[in-house]
């Protein structure tokens, strides 16, 4: 991994999970937090770091997590799957026609 440099990030302490590890985070937070018992489906850097403790034994500080999961370029606020109901098309006239005229409005 290129950011990984004698087995430390560049500034953010020891790498304790393997690559192979590291990539299957997404696959694990994919299931969702309630299939781990949080209530909610939301995830927390604290939750995040108890999935890994549970699957891999390994011990991480909640603050070090949002780094791993910026590496994974993961982010719980970005939707993996998109709706099926999604209409690509009207999405992209009202990003031209209508979203500039509410800007120009409301600015």
């Amino acid at each position: 991994m290129a950011w990984k440099r004698g087995g430390q990030t560049e500034a953010h302490g020891p790498i304790k999970l393997t690559d192979a590890q590291l990539r299957l985070i997404p696959e694990l937070l994919s299931h969702g937090a309630e299939a781990y018992g949080f209530r909610g489906e939301v995830w927390t850097c604290a939750r995040v770091a108890t999935v890994i403790w549970e699957e891999f034994g390994v011990s991480y500080h909640k603050a070090h997590v949002s780094h791993l999961l910026k590496h994974l370029r993961w982010t719980p606020q970005l939707p993996i799957e998109r709706a099926s109901q999604r209409d690509e098309a009207v999405i992209k006239r009202w990003r031209i026609q209508v979203w500039p005229e509410l800007k120009k409005r409301y600015a």
